[in-house]
């Protein structure tokens, strides 16, 4: 009986497994050279944020209030300039001093969570238990009055609601971005809060001295 050698098969699995691991390799360092760094990627996303509102800013006009100017801005497409940088989606938001800032019950509907004495005081899904901690209660920002049924909380007045909301506005209010993306594979979320100045003069102070990122 003649036997065989395994030596051969065993070369073949090796060379099989280094050219796997080679187009691994490749397809990584192809993907990181087209894709930045997070890290400096939500930066270079920051100042083109900021450069976008500014730009706009010039063409509106520096008479253009602020509310107005975000207003129109967050009506327009989001140019490639951002998108390229794995940007989603851009909002706006401005203080509106008649928000209300409240706790309302989460999907089990009822205070806390249902059917448990979150606070210890003998009563169960009371209005008291509301905003206990490890809950699905949440935490919301309406313009003005709260329209909703079931118990909730109120917080404070005043608050950041989409402009599209807005129920009171001055040409002072603060307002800001609310930016969304994905990039490597990641989310990410930011606010870049804007000032109250005109709208040519609305970089954040942040970014009046940083090198742009190009």
């Amino acid at each position: 009986m003649i036997k065989t050698s395994s030596r051969p098969k065993f070369a073949v699995f090796l060379i099989a497994l280094g050219f796997i691991v080679l187009l691994a390799v490749v397809f990584r360092l192809v993907v990181l050279a087209n894709v930045p760094q997070l890290e400096n990627d939500l930066s270079a996303v920051k100042v083109a944020v900021t450069d976008w509102v500014h730009s706009n800013g010039e063409t509106l006009g520096n008479e253009t209030q602020e509310n107005q100017l975000a207003t129109q801005i967050d009506a327009r497409p989001l140019p490639e300039s951002l998108t390229r940088l794995g940007v989603v989606s851009v909002g706006f938001e401005q203080f509106d001093p008649n928000a209300t800032v409240f706790i309302r019950p989460g999907v089990d509907g009822q205070p806390g969570v249902a059917g448990v004495d979150d606070n210890g005081n003998g009563i169960v899904d009371d209005d008291t238990e509301l905003g206990a901690t490890k809950t699905d209660d949440v935490l919301s920002v309406t313009a003005g009055e709260v329209d909703t049924e079931g118990p909730i909380l109120i917080l404070q007045r005043g608050g950041y609601v989409p402009v599209s909301r807005q129920t009171a506005t001055s040409e002072s209010a603060a307002w800001r971005a609310v930016v969304n993306g994905r990039s490597q594979g990641e989310d990410w979320s930011f606010l870049l809060p804007f000032g109250s100045s005109k709208a040519g003069e609305s970089r954040p102070a942040e970014f009046q001295n940083e090198e742009r990122v190009r």
